[in-house]
């Protein structure tokens, strides 16, 4: 409604842009703003072509012949153009766009044929008109999830931050736990494209929007589930509803231990190295030297972590925990064992993965597995390979980061749910949804993982 008060091609708006409208006012531009709109989704099941139904855009293959049938495109081949008006036809009796073809030719859709597409039709549609007016700001849209390296997101997220005029980057698709500090640069606007699942969530992911300015909109999908559906019959508990107080068990036994061997892990020298490659290579075998000098440089801390427990948690927490003194020392005994566990698992799956690899080596025959098994090594191991992004170290988010696969094997703290003590992981299988599973540095998307708790 606003645009066509502004553009002042609406023939119910004011003439001043400035004036207070009355309800029957807004009524009729609105229904005169959106009736074309809704003749559009109604005759057009596919939205979202409208510039192409209008006749502004056309569609090319790049690499094709006019003539090729193809049952599957890459979309890399596929362009959009603007046609001329000697260029752009449509069909004279159902008014399919066939820009691209000849006069005359057959509509594939119906009995008619190709006619020329006039200027003065294109251009006398209100929705070309207001696109050619050049006040309009493109969407330009990037992926900001665990799926890419710590370089390439610090460089997508100056690029949001930076005024219109040094990047035009202004949409950024997110996974939930996105966090780019409290500061998110001019967001103005979040869309979900699904209810939270409890109001705190949705605080914390539209809360984003406005910071700067203090004004936001947010923008959520609630789709086909009874949870989505019942928050939209019932917005106010989700906006406005209770958040509880965020709270932590000081006596949560895992966290007790699992800090511990951090504290162990922290001082030894040397410590962990930044790529699973350092300890186990691609062809599954474990660097032992390195193996043992990381076992003896956590071992010769065992003293100094147990003494820095007791400072730090004292006898009260030690004891809710139903943790002695005695009990820490133990702990810290297994630790060696434990980490062996993690490099021998580690080569393990090198050499599960390395099968398909090795079958397209000897037979040549499987070429797609091949491929696929020798990424997911390099993903595993963190080998440069020429076709990623990223340094000499893994990230947070690889799946080759030690200190993400030694808390995935529950011997170090980790942002992911706590697996119980008691359970060690043990690789059952290997497949791609492993490493890409978003404990193992993949997105939230992906399947389930192939660890099994013995």
């Amino acid at each position: 409604m606003a645009a066509g008060v502004m553009a002042r091609d609406n023939p119910h708006a004011p003439h001043d842009p400035e004036r207070r409208l009355s309800d029957e006012e807004r009524r009729r531009i609105r229904a005169w703003e959106e009736a074309p709109l809704l003749d559009e989704i109604s005759v057009t099941p596919f939205f979202r072509g409208t510039l192409i139904n209008l006749g502004f855009l056309a569609v090319r293959y790049e690499g094709l012949r006019d003539r090729t049938r193809v049952a599957q495109l890459n979309a890399n081949t596929v362009r959009l153009w603007i046609p001329g008006a000697e260029q752009r036809l449509k069909c004279g009796v159902c008014s399919w766009p066939l820009s691209g073809a000849t006069v005359d030719a057959p509509c594939p859709r119906c009995h008619g044929s190709a006619v020329p597409w006039t200027d003065g039709e294109v251009h006398g549609h209100r929705t070309i008109r207001r696109l050619l007016q050049g006040v309009d700001q493109p969407l330009v849209a990037e992926e900001h999830t665990a799926q890419i390296t710590t370089e390439r997101r610090v460089v997508l997220e100056d690029r949001f931050k930076a005024p219109a005029g040094e990047s035009p980057l202004n949409v950024l698709a997110c996974s939930p736990t996105m966090e780019m500090g409290i500061d998110v640069g001019g967001l103005d606007a979040v869309v979900l494209r699904n209810v939270p699942p409890r109001p705190d969530n949705y605080a914390q992911r539209g809360g984003r929007a406005g910071r700067r300015t203090r004004v936001g909109l947010v923008v959520g999908y609630a789709r086909s589930t009874p949870h989505d559906q019942y928050f939209y019959d019932h917005p106010e508990e989700m906006i406005s509803g209770e958040i509880p107080t965020p709270a932590i068990s000081l006596g949560n036994r895992d966290v007790i231990l699992r800090h511990l061997c951090a504290i162990a892990f922290g001082a030894a020298e040397p410590g962990l190295a930044g790529r699973m490659v350092e300890y186990v290579d691609a062809e599954g075998r474990i660097a032992t030297e390195r193996v043992n000098e990381l076992i003896e440089g956590v071992r010769s801390q065992s003293g100094y972590a147990l003494e820095l427990a007791h400072d730090a948690w004292g006898t009260e927490i030690l004891t809710a925990c139903g943790l002695t003194a005695e009990a820490l020392h133990r702990h810290l005994e297994q630790v060696p064992a434990r980490i062996q566990r993690v490099m021998d698992a580690t080569a393990r799956q090198v050499l599960d993965l390395r099968q398909p690899l090795e079958a397209f080596a000897a037979n040549v025959i499987g070429r797609q597995q091949g491929n696929r098994a020798a990424d997911l090594v390099a993903r595993l191991l963190v080998i440069q390979t020429g076709r990623r992004d990223g340094g000499g170290e893994a990230s947070d988010s690889s799946a080759g980061y030690p200190l993400r696969r030694f808390a995935e094997f529950g011997v170090l703290p980790g942002s992911q749910f706590l697996i119980p003590a008691e359970n060690e992981l043990a690789l059952v299988g290997v497949s791609d949804e492993f490493v890409n599973h978003p404990r193992m540095g993949g997105s939230s998307a992906d399947a389930v993982s192939c660890l099994a708790l013995t």
